[in-house]
């Protein structure tokens, strides 16, 4: 797999994320799962935004939400994958699974 279909498939993960979780929850689940090294939080109070990142050696993720005129009204929320998707996948597979295992995956 080359760099770019790697890059592809770590943003086809977080946006499969995206689909079945409230960024709320992905990014509670990131917080739990990811030591403090690994993992930072900034908030813009004037811009009305907030700011994650996951920084490993092979992938990061970036989470934005942004607010209409107060932390209740979101106004866009995003994220965005950035390096290896295998080595992702790989972490996502030993670190992730307990929050998928239990998913409804047939609810409609």
């Amino acid at each position: 797999m080359n760099k770019e279909q790697k890059q592809k498939m770590g943003q086809d993960l977080v946006d499969f994320m995206l689909d079945d979780l409230l960024l709320d929850e992905i990014v509670e689940t990131f917080e739990m799962k990811v030591d403090t090294k690994f993992f930072s939080y900034k908030e813009d109070k004037g811009n009305l935004v907030k700011d994650w990142k996951i920084k490993f050696p092979k992938w990061d993720i970036w989470i934005r939400q942004a607010y209409k005129k107060s932390s209740v009204d979101i106004n866009y929320e995003e994220i965005r994958f950035s390096g290896d998707g295998e080595d992702f996948n790989e972490w996502l597979k030993a670190k992730w699974y307990e929050r998928y295992r239990n998913l409804d995956w047939y609810e409609d």
